[in-house]
């Protein structure tokens, strides 16, 4: 039994002695029942820092709805967004196409070495935002930011691939001409559609995939000020506990270290570092001593509104 059915029996069992006799039928004890689950889930849940049950199911199965707590604002300036790497590497990606009329891809489908490398040189990296070595770039799966963008691109259907040619098609033709509006698209893909797991070794389907407005969420509350992101994964794993269980015990970690471990990286590295809605820096000198923290930059706070 969930903790969220157990939570709901306990109150009906409440209302049902707070009213202090059993109820005679089955209809009236559905009536109970109705009116518990009802302000259950219209009530503020601790686990959920705010929301309740309501609000997060359609943060859950709404994302970025009209009535979602977490919200694109209605305008967002140009300028704001142009700075947010993943825009970035989708415009060089996008000028590649046109300069050609076409993208030639590898023989193998990817993204050339020259506009790999020419992404590389965006210096999106430095020493300080991330823990991982960096590596001579030989194609797009050797470095990560080209390889997300581009495969988010195709899933938001901006390219399509035609006589192995990178292809724009008219919706990317279109928001190619809309700054804010571009970044949009791409992100709901990734926070809607796009696999988190993509192209990291970790087990889970479901970390970091569920719930990734919720963090949004959690940024909007504690973000402003810097700190270390084992707090948000500990908030995070607060309202989907059941999500450490997907991940099997290994002999030099444990399972909760290993989910954190995964929510960390498909989240701020992987996610919301490459759409600049986050500043990373990471302390310490040695691989497994550094230790990340985060907070909010001026992207994040033009791009959402949150209620």
């Amino acid at each position: 039994m969930s903790k969220v059915s157990e939570d709901l029996i306990k109150q009906i069992q409440a209302e049902i002695n707070r009213r202090g006799e059993i109820p005679g039928s089955l209809d009236e004890l559905n009536k109970i029942a109705a009116t518990v689950t009802n302000k259950y889930n219209h009530s503020a849940n601790p686990d959920f820092e705010g929301l309740s049950p309501h609000q997060m199911n359609i943060i859950l199965n709404k994302p970025l709805s009209p009535d979602c707590p977490v919200r694109y604002k209605t305008t967002t300036e140009p300028e704001i967004v142009v700075s947010s790497p993943v825009f970035r590497i989708c415009l060089l990606i996008i000028e590649a196409i046109r300069a050609e009329s076409g993208l030639k891809l590898t023989t193998k489908g990817n993204l050339p070495r020259k506009i790999v490398n020419e992404i590389y040189n965006l210096n999106i990296y430095t020493q300080k935002n991330t823990k991982y070595p960096f590596i001579k770039v030989l194609n797009e799966l050797d470095f990560l930011p080209a390889a997300f963008t581009n495969a988010l691109m195709k899933l938001s259907g901006l390219v399509l691939i035609r006589r192995n040619k990178l292809q724009l098609t008219k919706t990317g033709k279109d928001l190619a001409e809309n700054p804010a509006l571009l970044f949009q698209t791409l992100f709901t893909t990734f926070a809607s559609n796009f696999n988190k797991g993509y192209l990291d070794g970790y087990e889970s389907d479901n970390i970091g995939n569920l719930g990734m407005l919720y963090t949004v969420y959690l940024l909007h509350l504690f973000g402003q000020k810097q700190r270390e992101a084992s707090f948000y994964a500990r908030l995070y794993f607060n309202a989907f506990p059941d999500l450490i269980n997907e991940i099997q015990p290994h002999p030099y970690s444990n399972p909760e270290e290993s989910a954190h471990d995964c929510f960390i990286y498909r989240t701020f590295d992987k996610g919301l570092f490459l759409f600049g809605l986050i500043e990373i820096e990471y302390t310490g000198k040695d691989y497994l001593d550094r230790k990340m923290f985060i907070k909010t930059n001026e992207i994040f706070h033009h791009v959402f509104n949150i209620t």
